[in-house]
């Protein structure tokens, strides 16, 4: 009999199933995993938060699964970590790391908007004009992407790191992981709507751009309605591949997502998520 795993998710809108799973649906990959030989599925991904807003939960986790051992200080916890599993999805490192609960999921929001309150647009632009600092927010970042690497390893908890958005190569550049990096899922999102990578740019958030839709009430006209950014075929495919990553357990296995011959574009099935205001297809992909 296979043993089922405990699967845990940290992330963004790449790992957050949460819309789809209200409508009690298993389409998103993230759900879809169950099919793969998980057992049990914890999302803590929550669309638009940052890389700080996972690493958060991923700490708050980690210490409750200690507070449930009942474990004194001086006892070793890797035992309760035995065959679980970590997703790791790593944001864009320039989204604002704090915020309060009811504006977390806007931490990628950089410029003013006059749906939002007046004191949150003043908090964006106090934000970019004195506090924000690329070298900064990169060591940050950084430093995470290395707490979460070796807390993982110091627990025996298997860890599968997916790198959402290529501008942000740094992570693993500079503290290599030992467990498998998953890179090029933007770009896999991005084709489906027929756009070459020089098309889009390295790291452009295709939500804003090539998927500004309406597809009925209840979604908003800026938001992607593909679960996690992907059409249902793409997430299936996504689902059974991160299910053999799971199975298999693979070390230092970097793994480009376009490189593998598995995805499914097409006309017909961006048609299915959009009206393409963008005036159709390039010439790209067909």
């Amino acid at each position: 009999m296979t043993q089922q795993r405990d699967v845990t998710l940290f992330g963004c809108s790449y790992l957050d199933d949460s819309d789809w799973l209200q409508e009690d649906s298993k389409v998103a990959w993230p759900s879809a995993i169950h099919n793969h030989g998980v057992g049990h599925v914890h999302n803590y991904a929550k669309c638009g938060t940052s890389v700080y807003y996972s690493f958060t939960k991923f700490q708050t986790w980690v210490q409750s699964v200690i507070n449930e051992g009942n474990l004194s200080s001086a006892k070793d916890p890797a035992p309760l970590f035995k065959d679980k599993i970590v997703i790791f999805g790593w944001t864009a490192y320039s989204r604002m790391p704090v915020l309060p609960d009811n504006r977390v999921g806007q931490a990628w929001m950089y410029e003013r908007d006059s749906d939002r309150p007046p004191e949150f647009n003043t908090a964006i632009e106090m934000w970019q004009k004195y506090f924000y600092d690329t070298e900064y927010m990169m060591y940050v970042s950084n430093n995470i992407w290395k707490d979460v690497q070796e807390t993982c390893e110091r627990l025996g908890i298997y860890l599968i790191n997916i790198d959402c958005f290529p501008v942000d190569h740094m992570y693993g550049d500079k503290y290599p992981s030992k467990f498998p990096v998953i890179t090029g899922l933007d770009e896999i999102s991005a084709r489906e709507s027929g756009l070459e990578p020089y098309e889009y740019g390295e790291g452009t958030p295709i939500q804003w751009k090539e998927t500004i839709i309406n597809n009925g009430e209840r979604y908003q006209s800026l938001l992607d309605t593909r679960p996690c950014h992907l059409n249902l075929e793409n997430n299936a495919t996504m689902a059974q591949l991160v299910g053999q990553i799971i199975t298999v357990q693979p070390f230092n296995e970097n793994i480009h997502l376009p490189d593998l011959d598995l995805w499914h574009y097409s006309e017909a099935g961006w048609a299915t998520w959009s009206f393409d205001p963008f005036g159709g297809w390039s010439d790209a992909i067909r």
